[in-house]
């Protein structure tokens, strides 16, 4: 193996890790995005099986949105794709709750 190919696969690691770690921190985050959304509601009134029911139904909305990035990726770049999948993903929870009146 090659300086240049070793020196590939250590950044490659490298990289692998910060990507590892940034994804804990956000799904840790995320985790308690999502209990405030939900004691905000619960606390506002709206039923927590509703809760459920709407949030599957938004995280359905996004996979399907996924599904058909290929497509709009075409439409709108690679880069703007990735950026407006990233927000409707991370958006989903707090659209199914918003969505309905207390």
């Amino acid at each position: 193996m090659s300086t240049k190919d070793k020196s590939s696969l250590l950044l490659s690691k490298k990289l692998s890790l910060i990507l590892f770690t940034v994804y804990m921190l956000f799904g840790l985050a995320y985790s308690s995005y999502s209990y405030q959304l939900r004691y905000y509601a619960e606390s506002n009134g709206i039923r927590y099986s509703l809760q459920s029911e709407l949030e599957s139904l938004s995280y359905l909305g996004v996979a399907l949105f996924i599904l058909f990035i290929g497509r709009i990726s075409d439409s709108v770049g690679r880069e703007r794709a990735v950026f407006v999948t990233s927000i409707a993903g991370s958006l989903s929870p707090l659209l199914a709750i918003s969505s309905v009146s207390p």
